[in-house]
């Protein structure tokens, strides 16, 4: 989804189509930076019975410290993106996950000098990690077809370190099949790809919704490049955002009204931008 200034990935979005939003800066309800944004990214937490390996993958261990590397693998792929400063772990010194955990989710902040002097924090949980080999036969046939099938999913939270306010929480499930059943660790590392990926995708929604940035005759740019999941050929719907939508009991902003205004497609992705020509 793209707004006027803003792009958006929506779950109920149909495959290959996201919704660029183009929102007014005012709109936004996070921090505007002169310079790219600090990010920790703690070590991940396993949620208990979160995993569970079948027939075929047992030679793989799944440990509490393959738990904790999916931090350090989210840092690489949110580096990829080239919008945000990683802040790497030595930086972060000696920290208690559960007191981050604790005290970060129930919206307290650790002011401008923690983590690093990191302005975000994410932290992730692995809910889910399953995995088995699958055969099936194969019609008129004395053979059968093996393969892995397996999911993990991931609960990610991007929390402002000066405020403590949670900026997004979604949880990612990536589902994936593989005839490569003779190296189960080998998709393991594949669907854990997936799941990263995924889990980048609602970071960036969540502390840079995607936006148009300029037109050129039947061009548009959008503020996203490499590593946001766009892909040569995508279509994505373009809205303009309306009123505000305000609680009438709390009186606090819940969003604003959207209105799709056209549709694009996109034909380049540079590293730190990409290209869209105008479909309508």
């Amino acid at each position: 989804m793209v707004r006027l200034g803003r792009v958006n990935m929506c779950a109920h979005a149909v495959r290959n189509a996201f919704t660029l939003m183009l929102p007014l800066l005012a709109f936004l309800n996070i921090p505007v930076f002169a310079q790219q944004p600090r990010v920790a990214v703690l070590d991940f937490r396993e949620v208990p019975g979160a995993v569970s390996l079948g027939p075929g993958f047992e030679s793989i261990h799944w440990t509490v410290d393959r738990t904790r590397a999916l931090g350090a693998a989210l840092s690489v792929a949110l580096s990829q993106t080239r919008k945000f400063q990683i802040i790497e772990r030595a930086q972060l010194g000696s920290v208690n996950n559960e007191r981050v955990f604790s005290q970060l989710s129930s919206g307290l902040g650790y002011g401008s000098g923690g983590f690093g002097g990191a302005d975000y924090c994410v932290l992730g949980e692995l809910t889910l990690l399953n995995g088995y080999i699958k055969e099936t036969p194969i019609p008129y046939t004395q053979r059968k077809r093996v393969q892995c099938v397996g999911s993990m999913g991931l609960h990610i939270r991007l929390v402002s370190v000066q405020s403590g306010k949670i900026l997004t929480a979604q949880k990612v499930v990536a589902d994936l099949i593989s005839d490569n059943a003779e190296s189960p660790n080998r998709f393991v590392e594949e669907l854990q790809q997936l799941a990263t990926n995924r889990a980048v995708d609602c970071i960036l929604d969540g502390a840079f919704p995607a936006k148009i940035t300029n037109v050129v005759d039947n061009v548009v740019f959008i503020n996203r490049g490499e590593g946001s999941g766009y892909e040569l050929g995508m279509r994505l719907n373009v809205c303009a955002l309306g009123s505000p939508i305000i609680d009438p009991d709390t009186g606090q902003k819940l969003g604003e009204t959207e209105m799709v205004v056209g549709q694009v497609e996109i034909s380049e992705i540079q590293p730190k931008f990409t290209k869209a020509v105008i479909v309508s």
